[in-house]
């Protein structure tokens, strides 16, 4: 402690009184009671956004990250973002994130406070006569200690300790669900990418269209009516176009702030979006290890530890409470005595029974809570995993046309080129394909989503799917 803490110290109220109280008994070291008094710092709330303002500003020692379909790599941001790179990223600068994790210090003090011991009690009493045939002054001082706050200690230590790996858990599901949103927003980012280039040339194509009618209506070849249809075409392309913008516009956002990014920073994203899909046993085989794998599960089981140690503590708290101590006094007359104090309370109305009733309420609920979370953690793994399923087989039926509507739009086109089929049919064919590819991209984008859902939800990697188990994701059909 330095010279100006000793200062500041000195003026705490309580010191001042214990100091008065250690000239009177002569017992008790005042620098102990000058450490017991803290000091106060302000800490004043920011007052503008701290976000990164660029790439090269965020946190990327991700040595300490565990998340499942992540692997240990270097990062290396410098050909673009992947997958794995973007989560590890927002798992160790999420703004929420670095809150969360503050509350691991709130628990370890509670733990802290739960291994003390109690502090002792000390009685001083000191009567002066003012009157009669004695004229020494009586004094009485005593020290006394808690014994049921000994007895509860044990208890105490073990409620606060599940408390703190509760919290551990609690933010490392936490990161795993935010990997989990910043690996959806990639593949979501990666899709609407790809959609941008198949909507731009379906407007395009559709734009050509719309021009060759209006020159051909202005010849009286056409009339307003079949112009009409392609003024509509091009417009539901022109609408879809803009509507995936705003979507991509959603998308960037939503991903900047999971980084603690800027808005205005551009964010190069490269690479496929990585996910497998189990098969049916292995699905089986997850689910039934789920309350030894995922961390909300085991948290739940903490906390439920914990206020096992609740009930317990309670239960002995019930008995009566105990202070032992020690006293020395001298009266007026000069006659000194030494002697040994019991107080104990008679739990005659009490007897804690409200408190032991709050406790044991209290852990069946958290008891039916945990069994709710793991039905629902056991139906929404099968539910995504039936809905990723579905997703592959239309996916491989929608990549099946593709290659045959591509051959029928190249020959189209030369058809086109050769004079031979008119402009309107080969727009049409070629819009099909479109389409088509369109369709496969998203299907694939969402395939990938429910594949990243799935890893969280049954807390397992890709690495650890069985090979013959597992079925990835095929890259989306070429233009």
């Amino acid at each position: 402690m330095n010279a100006a803490s000793v200062t500041q110290s000195l003026h705490c109220p309580q010191v001042r009184s214990a100091l008065r109280a250690a000239r009177i008994v002569g017992a008790i070291p005042a620098f102990m009671l000058i450490a017991a008094c803290a000091s106060y710092h302000p800490r004043p709330l920011a007052d503008r956004p701290d976000l990164a303002p660029s790439i090269a500003d965020l946190k990327v020692n991700h040595g300490t990250v565990d998340i499942p379909g992540l692997k240990h790599e270097t990062f290396d941001g410098q050909d673009g973002l992947d997958d794995t790179e973007i989560a590890v990223l927002a798992v160790l600068n999420n703004p929420s994130l670095k809150a969360f994790r503050l509350q691991r210090g709130e628990r370890r003090a509670q733990l802290l406070q739960a291994s003390l011991l109690p502090d002792p009690m000390l009685d001083l009493s000191l009567d002066h006569p003012t009157s009669g045939p004695d004229s020494l002054d009586a004094y009485t001082l005593g020290v006394s200690e808690d014994i049921r706050a000994l007895l509860t200690r044990g208890a105490k230590q073990v409620r606060a300790a599940a408390h703190l790996r509760q919290i551990d858990l609690k933010v490392l599901w936490e990161e795993w669900q935010v990997a989990e949103r910043a690996r959806e927003l990639f593949a979501q980012a990666r899709t609407q990418q790809k959609l941008h280039h198949i909507y731009q040339a379906t407007r395009k194509l559709n734009a050509g269209r719309y021009e060759r009618d209006r020159t051909a209506l202005a010849r009286g070849d056409i009339t307003s009516v079949v112009s009409a249809k392609d003024l509509v075409a091009l417009v539901d392309a022109s609408t879809r176009l803009r509507r995936l913008q705003r979507e991509e516009t959603t998308t960037r956002h939503a991903l900047h702030a999971l980084l603690g990014l800027e808005p205005s920073v551009e964010l190069p994203l490269s690479g496929e979006a990585i996910s497998a899909i189990p098969c049916h046993s292995a699905l089986d085989q997850a689910i039934a290890e789920l309350p030894d794998r995922r961390p909300d599960l085991i948290a739940l089981q903490a906390g439920y530890q914990s206020q096992e140690a609740a009930v317990r503590q309670a239960v002995l708290e019930q008995f009566p409470t105990v202070s032992v101590g020690f006293t020395r006094a001298r009266d007026t007359g000069g006659v000194a005595t030494i002697g040994l104090g019991l107080s104990i309370s008679l739990p005659l109305l009490d007897r804690n029974r409200g408190h032991i009733a709050i406790e044991r309420a209290t852990r069946e609920q958290l008891r039916q809570a945990y069994q709710a979370r793991l039905d629902d953690a056991a139906g929404g793994a099968d539910r995504v995993w039936t809905q990723a399923g579905l997703l592959r087989r239309q996916l491989e039926a929608v990549k099946a046309r593709i290659p045959g509507l591509t051959r029928i739009s190249r020959a189209a086109e030369r058809e086109l080129e050769a004079g031979e089929l008119d402009a309107a049919t080969y727009v049409n064919v070629r819009e099909q394909v479109l389409a088509r590819q369109a369709e496969a991209i998203q299907l694939k984008g969402e395939l990938e989503q429910a594949g990243i859902a799935l890893e969280t939800l049954l807390a397992i990697r890709p690495g650890l799917t069985p090979a013959h188990c597992a079925a990835r994701s095929d890259p989306a059909p070429a233009e």
